[in-house]
């Protein structure tokens, strides 16, 4: 039994290669490398091999199964992998995005909304893009006490400094909490707020660099040690945050 099932990893493997190389149009096309680990997909692939093997190899081949393989046994396959991949290639990440108001203002799927209902997917980490109003950050920091670790979101402030004090008025102003309340919520949430700047170089790309990072401690009415100065500058995409 164990030679069969090594026999037929093998062969699963080398029919994954085979489809990412002749099928994969995009990310959400292309079969991730932990395939193996997620029984559904396993079974997914070995149907569609067999399947394949039956319409193009085996005794009962013909050009009309070969067809409704094409037709019928791919794209259903592609379809359902388009959903539980999605555009991060990964079969563990679910992405979720907002949706603005119909022209009859119905319809509105905000981050906070969001952010609980991935929170009923028990996720191990959390990203959120911006932080743009009250019900953002109220929900988002009640989700990052939870302790998942290595959650992190953005919020457009001009120092670590700002960005803790921007995330203290929204909680007050979402809450009705106390500056003392919502800087305890906020400890209790965040570990570091990293700020960084974005400028022209001299060929006039936009750069970001780390500026700064600050260590944020316990509530002591300033909610953050002293920032600690980034020696270290980095190039490419990234954005003002704060980060847990």
């Amino acid at each position: 039994m164990g030679g069969q099932a090594a026999q037929l990893g093998e062969q699963l493997t080398k029919f994954v290669d085979y489809l990412n190389g002749r099928y994969a149009w995009g990310t959400e096309h292309t079969i991730p490398p932990c395939w193996a680990a997620h029984g559904a997909l396993v079974e997914e692939l070995t149907t569609l091999m067999w399947a394949r093997w039956s319409a193009f190899e085996g005794p009962a081949a013909t050009p009309e199964a070969a067809q409704a393989w094409h037709t019928y046994y791919l794209p259903g396959l592609m379809a359902r992998l388009s959903t539980w991949v999605g555009r991060q290639g990964h079969l563990d990440v679910a992405e979720l995005e907002t949706r603005d108001p119909n022209t009859e203002a119905r319809g509105e799927v905000g981050a906070a909304e969001l952010v609980r209902a991935t929170l009923r997917l028990s996720p191990s980490r959390l990203f959120l893009g911006e932080v743009l109003d009250k019900g953002d950050v109220s929900a988002l920091l009640n989700a990052m006490s939870q302790g998942n670790e290595g959650s992190a979101f953005t919020v457009h402030a001009r120092s670590t400094g700002d960005a803790l004090g921007r995330l203290v008025s929204l909680c007050e102003q979402a809450e009705g909490l106390t500056t003392s309340t919502a800087g305890s919520v906020i400890a209790g949430a965040l570990d570091l707020v990293v700020f960084i700047s974005a400028r022209a170089g001299p060929d006039g790309a936009l750069r970001r660099r780390v500026r700064s990072i600050r260590e944020v401690g316990a509530w002591d009415g300033l909610i953050a040690r002293d920032g600690v100065s980034a020696r270290r500058e980095r190039t490419g995409r990234a954005a003002r945050g704060a980060s847990r």
